[in-house]
């Protein structure tokens, strides 16, 4: 496990295939001719804003007993070790985040091998970055082992869920914005859960609903709610560098 705070940023374009209710808090705007070939049904430019982004890459090789985690695939036909592709997707992540001046990465974690911290330990350095964020945004990039049928985070004794960032945000970062990226299995889950939050305090889409409440968070994941990922297919196939804002994709195509 490591920590390495910097002062590197980037724009990515992000394949998702879920999306969170958005706001028009970020200002997003519809654009109507895709620059590729991919059956994209919903495209979203969110222009880039200063913020703190935290990276945690979870590769460890012990998880609780109680826990049924969901090993992130290896790409067909590869006969690299887990853990180096592991590496080489946290470098991909890195490199993505060295391109622009805006993305400030606060903090970066590789959670691999034996090396391995507790979920109490990352709760803390979420919490301790809300908490310390004077910018106008906090990105959480999670990639990883996940828990099977919920897309939880898993870590050596535990997992973290959506509720307990949530948790977090409310307490100590609430009116601000929080997007969370998660490149997992079943991660999809947790647009259900962040759905689950709006409609519980009664906020519609449109965006003056979520500045009324206070509660201005964002969920991308890199598949639906039972689907499985595969290390590097997230920043391989579905992330590139643009030069003026930070464009997510949403492909709707499976039902």
């Amino acid at each position: 496990m490591s920590d390495n705070p910097s002062s590197s940023t980037s724009k990515s374009k992000v394949d998702v295939g879920v999306l969170c209710k958005l706001t028009d808090e970020l200002d997003i705007m519809q654009c109507t001719e895709p620059d590729n070939d991919k059956p994209w049904h919903e495209w979203r430019y969110l222009p880039s804003v200063d913020d703190d982004t935290m990276i945690i890459s979870s590769y460890g090789e012990v998880y609780p007993s109680n826990v049924s985690v969901a090993r992130k695939l290896v790409p067909r036909d590869s006969t690299t070790s887990r853990l180096i592709l592991a590496r080489q997707e946290y470098d991909c992540i890195l490199d993505l985040c060295k391109q622009d001046g805006t993305r400030h990465i606060t903090y970066c974690y590789t959670d691999h091998g034996s090396l391995q911290a507790s979920k109490g330990y990352y709760l803390d350095r979420i919490k301790k970055l809300l908490i310390e964020c004077k910018r106008e945004l906090v990105i959480l990039f999670y990639t990883g082992e996940s828990e099977k049928g919920t897309g939880n985070w898993c870590f050596k004794d535990g997992v973290i869920s959506f509720q307990d960032i949530y948790d977090l945000y409310i307490e100590h970062f609430k009116g601000k914005r929080l997007c969370i990226v998660s490149d997992c299995s079943y991660s999809g889950n947790w647009v259900k859960e962040c759905a689950k939050v709006y409609d519980d305090q009664g906020i519609l889409y449109c965006g003056h609903h979520s500045r009324e409440k206070g509660i201005l968070i964002t969920v991308f994941t890199s598949c639906r709610a039972y689907q499985e990922a595969t290390i590097l297919a997230y920043e391989n196939e579905a992330m590139e560098v643009r030069v003026n804002d930070l464009l997510f994709m949403g492909n709707h195509q499976d039902k």
